[in-house]
């Protein structure tokens, strides 16, 4: 895919967002270019979940936010994005047909999700953390222009976070959608992510955006370098001068 770096995906405006008497956002302004995997941290609370869900179109807020292309959203609530009536198989497809998707990517997400042997199952039959993974192979198998994931791996344990991180960050690589992600784990954001977006506490401010600079492919063994260190340092200083 040719990506263009001119290209904004992603474009908010004076992004202003309350509940009740409480402000989330006062004119937040965040751009994001085509084929970026960029990560929002920052502190519990501050409204990162709510503006993901204000780019998807599914709250109201103020400001603009500009969007181009197909937008797939994995949120946090599984029984809100799975569909009851529909067996594992069919909630990874929707809202497509299976004739209309890539039979072998369908295959393998499934097989790499250790979902083979429910296929056939309902969401009610599954853990929470198996729901979130039909949510994220789902995400992966239509290969849309922009993806929003919305802290998609933390109801997994370890070694299976782990493996769909390498499995989204392979797929982006072959297919480059724009990534925008939530994170509440310094390390998982180093690992993913092009750049680093910190978020103060509410009102909701950019504190500070940081390049990750390390090579692509990534695997494990950078969790342990020095740069990756170097980076991690820089993002936790953000949080220690709140």
């Amino acid at each position: 895919m040719v990506i263009n770096n001119n290209k904004s995906r992603i474009s908010v405006k004076k992004y202003n967002k309350r509940y009740g008497y409480s402000k989330l956002f006062r004119g937040l302004d965040i751009e994001i270019k085509d084929g970026e995997f960029v990560c929002i941290v920052g502190p519990n609370g501050c409204g990162k979940s709510t503006f993901i869900k204000s780019i998807a179109k599914l709250i109201d807020y103020d400001g603009k936010i500009k969007t181009e292309g197909s937008i797939s959203l994995v949120g946090q609530n599984q029984e809100e994005m799975l569909l009851p009536w529909l067996s594992v198989k069919s909630n990874i497809i929707f809202p497509k047909k299976e004739k209309e998707v890539n039979s072998q990517l369908l295959t393998d997400l499934i097989q790499l999700a250790n979902l083979q042997n429910y296929t056939n199952h309902f969401p009610y039959q599954l853990s929470g953390g198996m729901q979130q993974l039909v949510l994220i192979a789902r995400s992966l198998l239509h290969s849309s222009d922009v993806i929003l994931l919305d802290e998609p791996f933390k109801s997994l344990d370890f070694q299976m976070a782990k493996k769909m991180q390498l499995k989204v960050l392979e797929l982006w690589n072959i297919y480059r959608p724009t990534v925008l992600m939530i994170s509440h784990d310094i390390d998982e954001a180093i690992f993913m992510a092009d750049k680093i977006i910190i978020l103060s506490e509410k009102p909701a401010r950019v504190k500070k955006i940081v390049d990750v600079n390390l090579p692509r492919n990534r695997d494990m063994k950078i969790l342990t370098s020095r740069r990756f260190n170097r980076i991690k340092k820089e993002v936790i200083n953000e949080f220690a001068n709140e």
